[in-house]
């Protein structure tokens, strides 16, 4: 700080936090953070609540310039950054990130992390990675030793989730229950005939029916720590 108030160049060194966010089209949020404990847990809680996943990558191996704009691009033209540059700061409190937004993301893409000097405006890589399709779309999240997830749970899901009103919504809306279907279901009177209606449903979709349930369910936050407790028991 002596040093920044005298108008001598800080260089400091910053780790790379990149969370994928629970959205069915590929979101990472991109964080530039000094290694501080407290800073990088308070960003884990934060993500976390939303039930975002890290992705671990190497941070840069060189210290960064204080105060110079950072920008993120990638080799896909497909995606979407915003914003399009961040500027290094001493600021402590909600670090902001690099929202990248890639709908449809099926291969691997990599990202570059460039430094803007303040003068000249000429850019530096100070750091690459690859982000891989096996870093996104973890076949574990919805299989385990050949099962799905919402099969493997069929029961606990039965009797547990009782929001059913809102998962048929957002069913509904993705197009993977008719409106006929949706009307049936809610005409059953209890939420255990009713998930297990939407189970049949599911089984007729297929895959994709049931992936999007699980999606859906991660999504809705007071479900989360129940998913997580079926996640945690295999």
């Amino acid at each position: 700080m002596i040093r920044k108030k005298l108008g001598f160049p800080v260089k400091v060194f910053y780790d790379v936090l990149i969370y994928q966010t629970n959205k069915a089209s590929l979101t990472l949020h991109v964080y530039l953070v000094p290694p501080d404990p407290v800073l990088q847990q308070a960003v884990e809680r934060e993500e976390k609540s939303d039930a975002s996943k890290r992705i671990r990558k190497p941070s840069p191996d060189k210290p960064l310039q204080m105060e110079n704009h950072f920008l993120l691009t990638t080799d896909t033209d497909v995606a979407e950054i915003c914003p399009n540059k961040l500027k290094l700061t001493c600021e402590r409190r909600n670090p902001n990130f690099f929202e990248v937004f890639i709908r449809n993301a099926e291969r691997d893409f990599s990202l570059k992390l460039e430094s803007e000097e303040k003068r000249s405006k000429e850019k530096d890589t100070v750091w690459t990675c690859i982000i891989r399709k096996d870093d996104y779309q973890k076949r574990s999240s919805y299989y385990e030793q050949g099962q799905h997830f919402v099969d493997r749970h069929r029961t606990a899901l039965i009797n547990r989730v009782k929001d059913t009103e809102a998962i048929l919504d957002e069913l509904k809306d993705r197009g993977l229950i008719s409106n006929e279907n949706y009307d049936t279901v809610r005409a059953l009177t209890t939420t255990q005939n009713q998930m297990r209606e939407i189970f049949r449903f599911l089984n007729s979709a297929g895959r994709r029916g049931k992936d999007a349930f699980y999606e859906i369910m991660k999504g809705m936050k007071h479900l989360r720590p129940l998913i997580s407790e079926l996640e945690g028991s295999g």
